[in-house]
């Protein structure tokens, strides 16, 4: 995660920080800054708390755009909805003079129909949409896309993402970390915030799931703990609340995300 990490600083927040520096690399070296990012990947692992977090550490205003909200039944009025969108953002980044995020998630759902049977008007509003993120940067948005199906993305959709990133299932640091955010600011978790050695058998039982489901099952066990006299959170409660969950546990999240041929698909992982 480290790696991710240093990756989306260098290519996304750095540049909002200091736009000089980022002037000068492309001067100097020809660094040029993405187009548009995707951030592909297992559901539930924090694809768009990522991209809220960038947005805090750039210090920009963040907006967010469902694509399957954004269509319309009426015809040309989804393309309308997209420029709308874009001209507030662009209009917000001139007021304070700072570029905007703006966070498009279910981006695979303008790619549905690969064989050739999208109707005039999804290829309408595909177009649009095309066009609007070719000019994105131009205008003060920084896009970023994401998707839990990689797979079903159109081919021109996909390449308008220059840089795209794989957001795996959690390692054992990262769900540790989750975990500890969950039972922070908690007065019944106090003594098992101390032990590092629960936190990291918790962590390591937690092979397999998601931050979403790591999180959701966090509460299961604090309730455990609630009723049964009130008393302190324990390690006991979170391996019990796991072996009655194995369902919820992914074997191999990351398998059908990272195709044998990465660069057929033209995605690249980076963590």
């Amino acid at each position: 995660m480290e790696k991710l990490k240093t990756d989306l600083y260098d290519k996304l927040i750095s540049p909002i920080k200091d736009p000089e520096a980022a002037a000068l690399d492309l001067l100097e070296y020809g660094k040029k800054l993405p187009r548009a990012t995707l951030f592909f990947g297992p559901p539930g692992n924090g694809k768009t708390f990522l991209a809220e977090a960038i947005a805090r550490e750039a210090e920009v205003p963040f907006y967010k755009l469902k694509i399957s909200k954004a269509g319309s039944k009426y015809i040309n009025e989804t393309s309308g909805n997209y420029e709308a969108v874009f001209a507030a953002i662009e209009a917000k980044s001139k007021e304070i003079n700072k570029p905007c995020i703006l966070f498009m998630d279910e981006i695979d759902g303008l790619g549905r129909n690969r064989d050739g049977q999208s109707s005039e008007e999804d290829l309408k509003q595909i177009g649009t949409l095309l066009d609007l993120i070719n000019e994105a940067r131009s205008r003060g948005i920084i896009v970023i896309g994401a998707t839990n199906k990689p797979d079903i993305l159109d081919e021109a959709i996909k390449s308008r993402f220059d840089n795209q990133v794989f957001i795996p299932m959690p390692d054992k640091e990262t769900r540790k970390a989750v975990l500890r955010k969950v039972l922070e600011g908690k007065t019944k978790a106090e003594e098992l915030l101390r032990s590092e050695l629960d936190l990291d058998s918790i962590a390591t039982a937690f092979e397999g799931f998601s931050n979403r489901t790591i999180t959701d099952l966090a509460s299961q066990a604090a309730m455990i703990a609630k009723n049964d006299g009130r008393r302190n959170i324990t390690k006991e409660d979170y391996l019990a609340v796991i072996s009655k969950s194995k369902s919820l546990k992914v074997k191999d999240g990351n398998k059908d995300y990272l195709p044998p041929q990465q660069s057929k698909m033209g995605f690249s992982q980076i963590a």
